[in-house]
């Protein structure tokens, strides 16, 4: 799982340099050389964060290293928020936000790629059955479209895309009450009719 290579661009971070002129280039070498053994070690229930036996982790190097230096240049970056470090026992436990973060944003555009548009059938069965209301606020629909999968509300044209059928009034929007990120389907049980206000401002949370 190698995470750690949107870091390779990371000579125009600041406090590598930084680090480089307290430390020299030790501290290039431990930063992204953690970042690759953390990622080489990806625990994917717990992503961005590692625990490891230090004597096994310091053995990763290839050239040896005291623990007061790696711990002086992990303090260094701790600060920064670069990465952060606990010393429990025999044990280190490191944490790096920008690799939990590069998981996540992967795992969402691989959901997202894989997500499959809810059927126009599906669609008009779901605004049949919620009444053509919201299913929050309970604000109401004033018009459909020809094809009856696509209700709007008449709020001026904010939001509104050009080339929208009705361009004058506002689609409300399919709602997955349990987000595809989060596991939910396409199924109609899944399903709710939103306005776009209440959909937007719910984002990924369950209600």
């Amino acid at each position: 799982m190698k995470y750690f290579k949107h870091r390779c661009g990371s000579g125009d971070n600041p406090s590598i340099g930084e680090a480089v002129e307290l430390f020299g280039t030790d501290a290039y070498y431990v930063f992204f050389r953690t970042l690759e053994i953390m990622a080489k070690n990806f625990d994917i229930e717990n992503p961005g964060v590692s625990n490891f036996n230090y004597k096994w982790f310091l053995k990763r190097f290839q050239k040896s290293f005291k623990r007061k230096t790696i711990e002086s240049i992990f303090d260094f970056f701790n600060q920064n928020g670069d990465l952060t470090y606990m010393v429990n026992g025999e044990d280190i436990v490191i944490k790096s936000d920008d690799i939990r973060r590069e998981y996540e944003n992967k795992r969402i555009i691989k959901l997202n790629n894989n997500r499959q548009a809810i059927p126009k059938e599906v669609r008009r069965a779901v605004i049949n059955r919620d009444n053509k209301k919201c299913q929050y606020c309970e604000k109401e629909a004033t018009h459909i479209s020809s094809d009856g999968a696509t209700v709007y509300i008449e709020e001026g044209c904010v939001g509104v895309r050009e080339n929208d059928e009705n361009n004058n009034f506002i689609p409300f929007e399919i709602d997955h009450i349990v987000p595809i990120s989060a596991g939910g389907s396409n199924d109609t049980e899944n399903l709710a009719l939103s306005c776009r206000q209440c959909n937007r401002g719910k984002g990924v949370k369950i209600l």
